[in-house]
């Protein structure tokens, strides 16, 4: 069933399981009294989350409703509310996010090969984090390791009550214990330990559940996508929608940019990082009150580099 859905939807599914990995690793800190490092998380899905996946919630309605109870559950730990108050808060945002995902994705949304494509995509996402957490074998960045804690534990979660459910049990059974608490040991699981284990686990999904591995979309695809939102930029700033506009400018460099930044970097280095660079600049020209019109300059370059990132792209491929 993988022709229902694509690496869009598997990403946007993923964000929506990180929200509810960060919420873990905040309730068990919040429970162990650590009101700081609770925050960071339960705020994480409102800074983090939210502008990746906004328009399209836009699209369906859900934005102001899910960005309102992201609100909602930073506050309840930032006020120090009761654990049960916490608790129902980040319940709160785990049903409007099973909803957004039957708006987003549709029907295939409910179906195992998505279930399991979202969760390889979650586990992936924690070996990511669990990376950027370790310098020299110690953890130097205990958030991300963190993380990574509360994305294993999300996956596992998920796993609970698939009808083979026992097939995949051993190998996040197995990420468990080498990321055993949101506390990093004294000596941390080895790097190479945790991606292995996980990339073993994602393989046995693909295997098992028909999982679809691959999270980001194809050069084209990624330009495409920007070329789109360049467009619907323009109708945004038409329409005054300033705080829109942010968040889809957000949107461009978060996620368009970072699927096209590992080929780009390699063809194209020169054009990868001015299109870092003018994005980056793009979102402060907006939060100043640059119209449409201010813009359509650097738009115009935008579009040109893309075009000629292509162009880089196909010569290096027919050259590799």
């Amino acid at each position: 069933m993988q022709e229902e859905f694509g690496p869009r939807a598997v990403a946007f599914g993923r964000a929506m399981a990180e929200i509810s990995g960060h919420y873990r690793v905040a309730l068990e800190l919040y429970l162990a009294a650590d009101q700081p490092a609770a925050l960071l998380h339960a705020s994480h899905p409102l800074m983090e989350v939210l502008p990746v996946v906004y328009e399209d919630l836009l699209e369906h309605g859900s934005a102001a409703d899910l960005a309102r109870a992201l609100g909602v559950a930073a506050t309840a730990i930032r006020e120090r509310r009761s654990a049960q108050d916490v608790n129902q808060a980040f319940e709160s945002v785990t049903r409007l996010g099973v909803a957004a995902l039957a708006d987003v994705v549709g029907p295939a949304a409910m179906t195992l090969p998505y279930a399991s494509s979202v969760v390889a995509a979650l586990v992936r996402s924690a070996g990511s984090k669990y990376r950027l957490a370790l310098d020299g074998g110690r953890v130097s960045l205990q958030p991300e390791y963190e993380d990574a804690y509360g994305f294993v534990r999300q996956a596992a979660r998920m796993i609970e009550g698939w009808p083979n459910a026992a097939e995949f049990q051993s190998g996040i059974e197995e990420l468990e214990q080498l990321i055993p608490g949101p506390l990093p040991p004294d000596e941390p699981t080895p790097l190479d330990r945790v991606e292995t284990v996980a990339r073993g686990f994602r393989e046995s999904l693909a295997r098992a559940a028909g999982a679809l591995l691959r999270e980001t979309p194809t050069p084209a695809e990624a330009v495409d996508r920007l070329e789109y939102r360049l467009a619907l930029l323009a109708d945004i700033l038409d329409h005054g929608e300033t705080g829109r506009a942010e968040k889809l400018v957000t949107r461009m460099y978060a996620e368009d940019l970072r699927d096209l930044e590992e080929p780009l970097t390699e063809a194209a280095p020169d054009i990868a990082a001015d299109l870092g660079e003018r994005l980056a600049g793009m979102r402060v020209a907006i939060n100043r009150g640059a119209s449409r019109a201010d813009l359509a300059p650097e738009v115009r370059r935008i579009q040109g580099l893309l075009a000629e990132g292509l162009i880089r792209l196909k010569t290096s491929n027919q050259q590799g």
